[in-house]
């Protein structure tokens, strides 16, 4: 039998979450913990940030020599600030577009907009349907965090509840016409414009900050990662202590603008298709992930073009002689796809054996901690708490094995995650060390 239990929205009910939340009083620290992390996606996303990228840099900086771990705290400051302002950088790029495409009218609910996909602007039926797809679910997840807050800070939990009445009034007598259609949507995207703007000046200079933060704080003129084992003269016949060459400027450049021209580009090529709903599978894929969710965070493919793509070519481009760019391009090509695909190898299928073991033990159908899109997928995408929540809440015992098992999953599969990446950066760097001393022998 199934446990999928369907959430409509009322008038009178929000969510089943508080319900639920009576019994997180039984849960350990560090089940509040993990199911706090899951909760948002943003938040799981910063927790693989700094199991499979923040930690591995740290330890792999620290265990070459101080400078490189210098530049690896420094590197690690960039990313907490960058991802600590994602969402400050979103909004102000919201409200730049609200006042170019909104009417006065609705420029005030300009966070209410941004809501709404751009797959749901296509027409003003799609849309009025999305309007009780989106209370239904964001009612549901800011439910669930609201209850979560109140542990916490009763004054953080209110706004959350002040956030969910404003919906309320917003969607439940939500009307669209065209002409407010085609200004969304102009919004939109212009949103995203200007915000993949903020975020590729930052990513896209990440490497080239890293190697400004080496000459004037550090005072070191070369690339840091071989200075335990060959000295400033060395460093020169090898080619670690070049400097910037012209071509190398205007490849920095083009890294810290390449955001808004790739996410510019994709979004006429779309333009171009005739048909709404493309069959091909790589123009759905711009169709579904060139978006936001939850209003203000980047879905996948925004997130490839936001900081993958200008990190990359960023790192690429700024790299101070051949080890350095060597190094740069293993690094990126391993911990990218770590950080986009990682946590289905390694949370993902820790989630499927244990939810297998779940099933089989209560009588249920599986997909309480897996993701059912991803359920027969050899690596499936582990489910977000409130999902194991929902599928599991017909029977107290069954919900308690759950959420243990959920807390479980995250931190192995984040503890697996990281010794995985940090195991390929101490390789990079090993390989470095024999590629160099081998160089140096010659």
């Amino acid at each position: 039998m199934s446990l999928a239990v369907p959430i409509a929205y009322n008038g009178s009910q929000t969510s089943l979450y508080p319900r639920v939340l009576k019994n997180r009083h039984d849960n350990s620290r560090c089940e509040k913990f993990a199911e706090w992390i899951c909760s948002r996606e943003s938040l799981f996303r910063f927790g693989l940030d700094v199991s499979g990228w923040m930690l591995p840099t740290l330890i792999g900086g620290a265990l070459r020599n101080k400078y490189s771990f210098y530049e690896a705290l420094f590197q690690t400051g960039l990313e907490i600030f960058g991802m600590g302002f994602a969402t400050s950088f979103t909004k102000l790029a919201s409200k730049i577009s609200a006042l170019l495409h909104l009417n006065q009218d609705d420029r005030k609910n300009f966070s209410n907009f941004v809501l709404f996909g751009l797959n749901d602007l296509e027409s003003a039926e799609k849309m009025q349907s999305s309007a009780s797809r989106i209370l239904t679910e964001e009612t549901n997840d800011l439910n669930f965090l609201a209850g979560m807050s109140s542990e916490l800070s009763p004054a953080k939990a209110q706004k959350i509840n002040d956030r969910i009445d404003d919906l309320k009034k917003f969607f439940t007598n939500f009307k669209s016409n065209p002409d407010q259609i085609e200004r969304i949507k102009k919004f939109k995207r212009s949103m995203i414009l200007i915000d993949s703007t903020f975020q590729s000046v930052l990513w896209g200079g990440y490497m080239f900050y890293n190697r400004l933060f080496r000459k004037y704080i550090l005072g070191q003129d070369r690339f840091t990662g071989t200075k335990a084992y060959i000295d400033n003269e060395e460093s020169k016949k090898v080619g670690d202590s070049t400097p910037l060459s012209w071509i190398q400027k205007i490849g920095i450049g083009f890294s810290m603008f390449s955001a808004p021209l790739v996410n510019f580009c994709l979004f006429k090529y779309q333009d171009s298709q005739k048909t709404p709903t493309p069959k091909n599978s790589w123009l759905q894929m711009i169709k579904n992930q060139w978006d936001v969710t939850h209003g203000f965070y980047p879905k996948l493919g925004l997130l490839w073009s936001y900081c993958f793509l200008p990190v990359t070519l960023g790192s690429i481009f700024a790299a101070q002689g051949k080890s350095e760019l060597i190094e740069n391009v293993l690094t990126q090509l391993t911990m990218g796809n770590s950080w986009f695909f990682g946590h289905r190898v390694t949370n993902g299928l820790l989630a499927k054996f244990a939810d297998n073991k779940i099933s089989k033990q209560h009588n249920v159908e599986p997909g309480i901690l897996v993701d059912p899109e991803y359920l027969h997928h050899p690596f499936p995408e582990p489910a977000k708490i409130q999902h194991v929540i929902n599928r599991s809440q017909a029977s107290p015992g069954l919900e308690k094995q759950a959420r243990k098992s959920h807390a479980n999953v995250l931190y192995s599969g984040f503890l697996l995650h990281s010794s995985f990446v940090l195991a390929i950066r101490l390789l990079i760097n090993m390989f470095t060390k024999w590629r160099v001393e081998k160089s140096i022998a010659k």
